[in-house]
C-alpha cells in the first residue's frame, strides 16, 4: 500500500509492505524544493524481513547549477551499520 501527495513545494510519500510470513516494513519520505535546491528526508522500519531488519534514515540535498548540472549529497544510517555519505555532481544532457 502506498500514498503520495504534493503540497506546494513539499512532496510526501508513505509505503507499507506486508511480506507473507516474513514480516513487514514501512517507510516515509518528504522532499522540499526551494529556488533550485531540493532537500529529502526518509525513515524506514522493517520487522523480521531478513537482512532489512531494523530502522534506517537519511537526509539528502541537491542544488541545480543550470545547464543540466547539479551538486548532490546525502547521508544515511541503518541500524547496526556505519553511516554512509556521498557528495558529488550529477549531469543530465
Amino acid at each position: 500500500l502506498s500514498a503520495a501527495g504534493t503540497f506546494g513545494a513539499l512532496a510526501a510519500k508513505a509505503v507499507i509492505i506486508d511480506h507473507d510470513f516474513e514480516g513487514s516494513e514501512w517507510a516515509l519520505s518528504a522532499t522540499g524544493t526551494f529556488s533550485g535546491a531540493a532537500v529529502t528526508a526518509f525513515y524506514r522500519e522493517a520487522d523480521n524481513v531478513g537482512q532489512k531488519q531494523g530502522s534506517a534514515y537519511g537526509l539528502g540535498a541537491s542544488y541545480d547549477l543550470g545547464g543540466g548540472l547539479s551538486v548532490v549529497g546525502g547521508i544515511a544510517k541503518a541500524e547496526g551499520q556505519k553511516s554512509v555519505a556521498d557528495f558529488g555532481v550529477s549531469m543530465s544532457f
